[in-house]
C-alpha cells in the first residue's frame, strides 16, 4: 500500500499573486501590463526594502488647482493647541470652494498623516 501525498496547504508568492490577478480580472475590467506604479492618485514605488506610496503629483496639482503656487509652505500647518475663531473682519469664503479644498486635503491624508490634525480642524468649519 503506497502513501498518498497530502495536498499542499500553502502557495508560493507567485501563485498567490497570479490567483489574486485572476480574481481581480474576473471582477473588474483591468489588464496586467507591468509593475503597478499608479493607483487612484497614489504613486507606488516597489523596492526590495518595501512598497512606498506618495501623492506628490496629486499635491502639486492641488496647489495649482487652488491657485496657491505663490504661497510659502510650513512644516506644521497648525499647532495642536491653537483654537480657531471667527474673523469678523475677514472676507467671506465661497463654501463650495472650501468644501472642495477640504475634500481634496482629506484624500491627501492617505499618504500624509502629518496633516491629518490640521485638515480635521478645518473640516469643522
Amino acid at each position: 500500500m503506497g502513501l498518498k501525498q497530502a495536498p499542499r496547504a500553502w502557495l508560493t508568492k507567485d501563485e498567490l499573486a497570479h490567483g489574486f490577478s485572476k480574481l481581480m480580472q474576473a471582477e473588474f475590467e483591468m489588464s496586467m501590463i507591468g509593475e503597478l506604479t499608479h493607483f487612484l492618485g497614489l504613486q507606488i514605488c516597489q523596492q526590495d526594502s518595501g512598497i512606498f506610496l506618495s501623492q506628490s503629483k496629486y499635491a502639486k496639482n492641488l496647489v495649482k488647482k487652488f491657485g496657491l503656487e505663490s504661497t510659502s509652505s510650513v512644516r506644521t500647518p497648525i499647532r495642536p493647541n491653537v483654537k480657531l475663531t471667527v474673523d469678523l473682519l475677514g472676507k467671506n469664503v465661497d463654501p463650495s470652494l472650501y468644501r472642495s479644498m477640504i475634500g481634496s486635503l482629506l484624500y491627501l491624508t492617505a499618504s500624509k498623516p502629518n496633516i491629518s490634525y490640521s485638515v480635521g480642524v478645518c473640516t469643522r468649519y
